[in-house]
């Protein structure tokens, strides 16, 4: 197996080992105040990212148009679209 081969098949370890080194270089970029802003990305938009991700993930059932059990399944779907959006914009 040649090198390229392996970069290739192990994509996701070279590029942690290469933002690892990154951070090492400029550390600034991501402390607290700094361009990426970690306090908010981190703690609200990453958060709300993986959140809905898994919200997405969940399989759905396909029901009849006058079931009575409609209104549940819209509950979960509306509240994974507006509780990041709500947490997001309450504490910006």
């Amino acid at each position: 197996m040649g090198l390229l081969e392996r970069a290739r098949k192990e994509w996701f370890i070279l590029g942690i080992v290469l933002v690892i080194g990154a951070a090492k270089l400029q550390p600034a970029i991501g402390e607290k105040g700094g361009p990426l802003m970690p306090e908010i990305t981190i703690t609200y938009i990453a958060v709300s990212a993986i959140f809905f991700n898994s919200g997405l993930s969940l399989k759905t059932e396909v029901s009849l148009p006058l079931s009575p059990w409609r209104g549940h399944q819209r509950l979960p779907a509306l509240l994974r679209m507006k509780a990041p959006v709500r947490i997001i914009r309450q504490d910006v």
